[in-house]
């Protein structure tokens, strides 16, 4: 790759990284409250995740290979062999669904919570985790990581919104 590709600012990475940090903090608590090593499972499961989604999607994302990504995942797909860019969608599709449970599992424990073992602690996790999760999460993404990206053209999410076209400039 030439030295002269455009560079990822840490203030981008860690900015892209702090909502996912956050959202799974806030996850581990509220799952731990069911019991604490369903918490560190949780938490394995988000680390094991987001490994799945640097090792099968990001290979094939233009910004693995221009190293413009916005999460700085780039640095870490590199490990593994490039894909065709032109499968991304359709490999986006496969296998996003392995970050599910990240968003679904703490919402469900609270549930538990609340059935077992009211709390208004419970109340306020579920409140932030929430926020972050549904709320600021997709904000963030949509203004400072998808404004810019180079993929956003080919991504399964952004396709169909307005001002976006698909790869094929359909």
């Amino acid at each position: 790759m030439p030295d002269n590709r455009p560079t990822v600012s840490p203030w981008s990475i860690l900015l892209d990284n702090a909502k996912m940090a956050a959202m799974y903090a806030l996850g581990v608590l509220l799952v731990a409250g069911v019991w604490w090593l369903l918490g560190a499972l949780y938490l394995a499961y988000c680390f094991f995740s987001l490994w799945l989604y640097i090792r099968l999607i990001c290979p094939s994302c233009l910004c693995y290979h221009t190293a413009t990504c916005r999460s700085g995942y780039h640095v870490f797909a590199q490990r593994y062999p490039p894909a065709d860019a032109a499968v991304f969608a359709r490999r986006f599709k496969r296998h996003v669904v392995w970050l599910y449970p990240v968003w679904f599992v703490p919402p469900l424990a609270a549930i538990y919570l609340f059935l077992t073992a009211f709390s208004w602690g419970t109340v306020i996790l579920l409140a932030l985790f929430s926020l972050v999760s549904f709320v600021l999460l997709p904000y963030i993404s949509r203004a400072h990581s998808c404004k810019t990206c180079a993929n956003v053209a080919n991504c399964p999410i952004r396709l169909g919104r307005p001002g976006v076209k698909d790869h094929a400039g359909e």
